[in-house]
């Protein structure tokens, strides 16, 4: 589930990154447009269309996110603070396999690439030039936006724009100002090929992208190895040792707010939990005398089977979070979650009984299903409409 909720979530990050250049350039095709009132409503509808069929994620995780970690990483080893790129790494920059530290010596390269660079010069220099002699205005203009673009990604990646940041508080869950780098790859890459629209013979313009392409991959082609190789199968990367303590520890930020923590020797929080305290089970005894049966675990659903000798305490290892309700025979029943770990508890009496957890949905997340549900309609009605309007054009 976190693998899941990490992919979504980059995804979550590059439209919060992207919506700025998106918007911008909207902006500009509206000037193109005939039909500058319809065409914007047409983007319009479009973004809301798309906030409203991914709102079961990004509604919830928003408003939801105080129940987790989350703000404490992004205020301390992830703050956008300590990540800057520094100037002269955007034209040399190291090729590593590490990661990125506070300073000037990263692991890993934030180098946009020189070629690219000198091409996107080369491209804007095109572009201007033909707009001083007059000609061909319409081709250029875009150019020139992707240029500013480019501009603008390096100057959110370098220290000068801490203000900014400062400011601009949905920033912050971007994390690494350095991601930004995926923007100015995608620009430069147009930037780079736009060179060819300015040659008018077809065979020398393909012929000038192909040797574009040649070179840049050609150029690169020693950083296509691996750091290192090791045998592993997928048993070494999927075995509950490996998930439960390993892979857990790297995503800490999203265990239950109110867990116990302690604080690393660089003074950043961790939680405070050691590999002996992993469960490994589904469930645990906690106090009193209880036989149990597990029936079900999956990760949204758990059930067990109890025969209670003496009235105690069943502890179901799962973190508590809003959502989470637990029944026992049929019967809503309320759970602590008092403990360091934040798991979910209950008082079992004596008797057999069913426990079952149900990791149900939250009204937050009810009101982010159904948005996704109604633009999932919506979305279906208007292309409904559209094709049979096309259809009836046609006749």
């Amino acid at each position: 589930m976190l693998g899941i909720g990490g992919l979504i979530l980059s995804h979550n990050l590059v439209t919060l990154m992207s919506v700025p250049f998106i918007i911008a350039w909207i902006i500009y095709l509206a000037f193109l447009s005939k039909n500058r009132l319809r065409f914007l409503i047409f983007s319009l509808t479009s973004i809301i269309l798309g906030f409203g069929l991914t709102s079961y994620f990004w509604l919830p995780s928003y408003v939801e996110r105080s129940y987790t970690l989350v703000n404490i990483l992004t205020t301390e080893l992830a703050n956008y603070s300590l990540h800057f790129v520094c100037v002269y790494q955007l034209w040399d920059s190291a090729w590593g396999y590490g990661g990125s530290i506070p300073g000037c010596y990263d692991g890993i390269s934030f180098e946009i690439g020189k070629i690219q660079i000198v091409l996107s010069i080369i491209s804007f220099g095109l572009a201007a030039l033909t707009i001083i002699r007059g000609k061909h205005k319409e081709k250029t203009v875009p150019i020139l936006i992707f240029t500013f673009f480019l501009l603008a990604c390096a100057f959110l990646m370098i220290k000068y724009s801490k203000p900014l940041w400062d400011v601009l508080t949905p920033l912050w869950y971007v994390q690494f100002p350095w991601r930004f780098l995926l923007i100015a790859s995608f620009v430069t890459a147009f930037l780079s090929g736009s060179i060819t629209s300015f040659i008018k013979n077809d065979r020398f313009k393909i012929g000038i992208g192909a040797l574009i392409i040649i070179f840049l991959i050609g150029s690169n082609m020693s950083r296509f190895t691996p750091q290192r190789v090791f045998n592993a199968t997928d048993d070494y990367y999927t075995n509950k040792e490996m998930l439960r303590w390993e892979t857990s520890s790297l995503a800490y930020e999203y265990v239950p707010n109110g867990i116990q923590t302690k604080k690393t020797s660089a003074g950043t929080t961790q939680v405070a939990i050691s590999k002996d305290q992993i469960a490994t089970s589904s469930s645990t005894v906690i106090s009193g005398i209880i036989q149990t049966q597990e029936i079900k675990n999956l990760p949204q659903h758990k059930e067990f089977g109890v025969s209670v000798l003496k009235t105690g305490i069943f502890q179901i290892n799962t973190y508590s979070f809003p959502g989470w309700t637990v029944f026992i025979d049929g019967r809503k029943t309320n759970y602590s979650d008092n403990n360091t770990l934040k798991l979910i508890r209950v008082i079992v009496p004596v008797g057999k009984h069913v426990i079952d957890a149900k990791f149900l949905d939250t009204p937050i997340r009810s009101i982010g299903n159904a948005i996704s549900l109604i633009s999932i309609i919506v979305l279906a009605t208007m292309t409904v409409i559209s094709i049979k309007g096309k259809k009836h054009e046609k006749t």
